[in-house]
């Protein structure tokens, strides 16, 4: 409900799909059904692995040539920019191939997004974090690596501005100044 799934099924017969990565060998390369739980539609109310299969092949198995044709018309890249640049900003140990959800609604036109989870892995080492997908974008997708930099550049002069961060941290500091007493 809070992804905005109202129908079950369209038209088409096609659903609205959810699947959460469940470890290291979830790498946006291979099929991997065990690295993946289906969350919709319920796994115990059907398998639908056909929108994961399409997503996976797209990202791991297309030809470089396919790969950038089809890219934006499958998948919302503006969302995955932004997942990358969460991934650089929190250095995410663990995700750039687990504690994701891959998802996509059923209406026409909806395309496959990133939903990050569980970042308790953060913060913690230093190194740019990334996978087969983040490193396919950044070698051959055309104008990829200059829409990321523009969006870093947008985000720093606004919601990621060394100003609006520290505000950002004075503020839960005052909100959980209480609970340290």
């Amino acid at each position: 409900v809070s992804l905005g799934f109202d129908e079950p099924d369209n038209e088409d017969g096609k659903r609205p799909s959810l699947y959460k990565s469940l470890g290291r060998n979830s790498n946006f390369r291979t099929l991997s059904h065990g690295d993946y739980s289906q969350k919709v539609p319920g796994w115990k109310q059907m398998a639908y692995w056909e929108p994961y299969e399409t997503f996976i092949n797209l990202c791991g198995q297309s030809s470089d040539e396919e790969f950038s044709r089809d890219f934006e018309k499958l998948v919302a890249l503006d969302n995955i920019i932004d997942f990358h640049l969460m991934l650089w900003f929190n250095n995410d140990q663990d995700g750039s191939r687990a504690n994701i959800f891959i998802a996509r609604d059923n209406k026409p036109g909806s395309r496959f997004f990133l939903i990050p989870w569980d970042n308790d892995k953060t913060f913690k080492k230093t190194g740019w974090q990334k996978n087969h997908l983040l490193k396919r974008l950044m070698k051959i997708y055309p104008g990829y690596n200059e829409r990321l930099k523009r969006r870093y550049h947008e985000l720093r002069r606004g919601l990621l501005a060394d100003e609006a961060l520290m505000k950002r941290i004075d503020r839960i500091v005052e909100r959980l100044q209480p609970a340290y007493r």
